[in-house]
């Protein structure tokens, strides 16, 4: 009996392991956003499932900077990103009144990546795109859409 417990345990964890190989492999061929994750559903609504081995640099980074937007120091952020030219006001009066967001999609590519977060509250998108630099990706714009 108990040799029986054992072998399906040793099973089971086999399986898993395997599983686990699979989704890495997977992450490694298909980045950030499994690719057959996306399915629409009612009222424009798209279903995005994120692979959970993805490199969240980007994201940790993007934290912070919505967290600085948040603060009255908001013009001045968006400011550096752009380098005084094409300045968004939309962005801080959006983000001054945002209490919640949330990742909805995220595309990697080799020399930029672009990070597009639901604001519910203000109904609006914000888009954040990095581009490699020789210290990695930074930030490079931040702008509101709808």
């Amino acid at each position: 009996m108990r040799v029986g417990r054992i072998a399906v345990a040793a099973l089971i964890i086999a399986l898993l392991m395997r599983r686990l190989l699979v989704l890495r492999f997977q992450e490694q061929r298909c980045g950030a956003v499994l690719p057959r994750a996306a399915a629409e559903v009612p009222r424009g609504r798209v279903i995005v499932v994120f692979n959970p081995f993805r490199n969240r640099d980007s994201e940790n980074t993007t934290e912070r900077l919505i967290r600085d937007l948040k603060t009255g120091g908001c013009q001045r952020v968006v400011q550096s990103l752009s380098g005084g030219k094409d300045y968004h006001p939309r962005v801080c009066l959006v983000m001054g009144k945002t209490g919640s967001h949330n990742l909805i999609w995220r595309e990697d590519g080799e020399q930029s990546r672009v990070l597009v977060y639901d604001i519910p509250e203000e109904q609006a998108r914000l888009w954040i795109t990095f581009r490699r630099h020789e210290s990695g990706f930074e930030v490079s714009s931040v702008s509101v859409g709808h």
